[in-house]
């Protein structure tokens, strides 16, 4: 019997199919903060308790609900090296996204699609 099946959490894989991103998104969320986990058999296993795993899952579909952006702005990315990125940023989150960018010395400039 596995540890998980004894504790009730579950293991990395199932959890990742629940919310129904790939096992090493939730590995990142958990790391990051996101979502509590439990490091077992010496640290290579992940384990999470359900019912945070379906507050994240409830979490995600309140924002699957949510109305489509209307406004958007388009803007471009000019990366080291000449490489250039085009990004869709709502309307209402182009300050954020403009500080975001300047805080990390990345330009952006406003683009017609």
């Amino acid at each position: 019997m596995t540890a998980a099946a004894t504790t009730g959490r579950i293991r990395l894989k199932e959890a990742a199919a629940k919310l129904g991103v790939h096992p090493e998104t939730l590995r990142r969320w958990a790391q990051e903060g996101m979502v509590t986990y439990w490091a077992v058999g010496r640290g290579r296993y992940m384990e999470f308790e359900p019912r945070d795993i379906e507050a994240l899952d409830t979490s995600f579909r309140r924002d699957r609900q949510a109305p489509p952006v209307q406004h958007v702005t388009y803007m471009g990315i000019d990366l080291a090296g000449g490489v250039d990125m085009t990004v869709v940023v709502p309307t209402d989150m182009l300050d954020v996204a403009t500080e975001a960018a300047a805080k990390h010395g990345v330009p952006l400039k406003p683009r017609v699609p």
